[in-house]
């Protein structure tokens, strides 16, 4: 473990020292990519949900105590996703009222996870609830939806579940909230970038709710780890800190 955190330390120090101009401009460059892409860490989350995986927990994974609902859930899902998938966030949360499969209308995520909520299927339907909902800027309608995500046995699901609740506490300015999700979905992530990423956004809740010490370690921590496109981000913070960077 030492020679890990002597190898981060050097890794730190191998960077020259950076003027006052130079760090005013980085500092400036982060808290501008950072604002343009709070909202990607979402769409991070649920990039790896894709359809593939998505279709095979809809076959494999049927609760025969709800069996029928879990069927017609999946069926629902199905033929809505691609709404979701084009862009089209709006009729992918009501439905196609002019669209009709196999003699059925196609219903929206919403009403999907209203009729199907107690199925592991209505608890996938409702994370993408939630995204479209983010997508569309419509935080507090979405943090419902996350939060019944967040009660689905798959870890991929509660990954972007609290990946999703983190971001909505940060947009109301909720710091230490936030801060707690980020901190579970970087527990579960399995991917060390997708990790990386949560963490860098829990330091900066953190940084922001005057918890300093922990941001910063987990500054380092990222820096240290070298997996994500948030290390030299994590560097600024360390900056913005005081952090002296050698």
């Amino acid at each position: 473990m030492k020679q890990k955190e002597d190898k981060n330390q050097e890794e730190i120090k191998k960077h020259p020292e950076i003027s006052p101009e130079d760090k005013g401009n980085i500092v400036l460059k982060v808290q501008n990519f950072v604002e343009e892409n709070r909202k990607l860490v979402i769409g991070i989350s649920l990039g790896v949900l894709v359809l593939a995986v998505l279709f095979f927990f809809i076959k494999n994974r049927i609760d025969e105590s709800n069996r029928e609902d879990s069927i017609n859930a999946s069926a629902a899902i199905s033929r809505i996703m691609q709404y979701y998938q084009d862009g089209n966030y709006q009729k992918a949360l009501n439905g196609d009222s002019a669209k009709k499969v196999q003699g059925e209308k196609v219903i929206g995520l919403i009403e999907i996870v209203n009729k199907y909520e107690g199925t592991d299927q209505g608890k996938y339907a409702a994370l993408y609830t939630a995204s479209a909902l983010i997508n569309l800027n419509r935080y507090q309608e979405a943090k419902k939806y996350f939060e019944i995500a967040l009660k689905s046995p798959a870890k991929i699901v509660q990954e972007g579940a609290n990946a999703g609740l983190a971001t909505v506490y940060e947009m109301e300015g909720k710091y230490k909230e936030a801060a707690d999700y980020y901190e579970q979905a970087a527990l579960i992530a399995v991917e060390l970038g997708l990790k990386n990423r949560y963490q860098f956004f829990q330091a900066l809740c953190l940084e922001n709710a005057g918890d300093k010490e922990k941001a910063e370690k987990l500054y380092k921590e990222v820096i240290g780890d070298n997996r994500s496109d948030y290390v030299n981000s994590a560097k600024a913070g360390l900056i913005r800190l005081g952090t002296i960077i050698e």
